[in-house]
């Protein structure tokens, strides 16, 4: 055999090399494994990790999956506030529903006009994909001039346009902030007037 070639004889799984007999050490010792490793499980293993964070880093979309949810039975919906001025964005959130599926967010308006939630007033549901643990969230972009105010319900649906949990919100033209004190520190509480 040539100085500088080398000759293994390999199996067929995972790290399967192993020398052959005329790479066996000249001064009688066993032969040692040469210092690389299979790459492609090197790349397999960090392919997977990143696909893992990812799916737990992602945000909620509104790309559909096409697979409607089904119900669980724990499904909620909420707002982040009971009133907002007109023109203020909505932040609706939703837990207990399936990993990864679609619900479809309906925002029907005191003029009962059910629009999507970018600002465009254009008719129409969105449809919103949960993340990996069943929850969501959604924005509803309020109309400002003119406002449409009173009272907006918020419906979730899922497989069969079932309603899946359900809350609602104001548009109230003066939201009232009441104050602990004289140096206006908030209250947590927002009030609605009506005249």
């Amino acid at each position: 055999m040539r100085a500088g070639l080398r000759r293994q004889a390999c199996g067929t799984g995972i790290g399967a090399c192993a020398p052959s007999e005329e790479e066996a050490s000249a001064d009688g010792e066993p032969p040692t494994r040469g210092g690389k490793r299979p790459v492609y499980l090197t790349g397999v293993l960090v392919l997977a990790l990143l696909f893992v964070l990812q799916l737990a880093l992602a945000k909620p979309g509104r790309a559909a999956t096409g697979l409607p949810c089904t119900q669980t039975g724990m499904e909620t919906v909420v707002t982040d506030r009971s009133a907002y001025a007109p023109g203020s964005l909505v932040h609706v959130s939703g837990s207990g529903y399936g990993p990864g599926c679609d619900v479809v967010v309906k925002v029907t308006r005191p003029d009962e006009l059910v629009v999507t939630g970018d600002g465009s007033q254009t008719p129409g549901s969105d449809t919103i994909t949960t993340d990996p643990f069943g929850n969501f969230s959604y924005d509803y972009q309020l109309q400002s001039m003119p406002a449409i105010e009173g009272q907006y319900s918020v419906d979730v649906l899922g497989a069969d346009d079932a309603v899946f949990a359900r809350t609602i919100f104001e548009d109230a033209n003066a939201v009232l902030q009441l104050y602990n004190d004289s140096a206006h520190t908030a209250a947590n509480e927002d009030y609605m007037f009506a005249a």
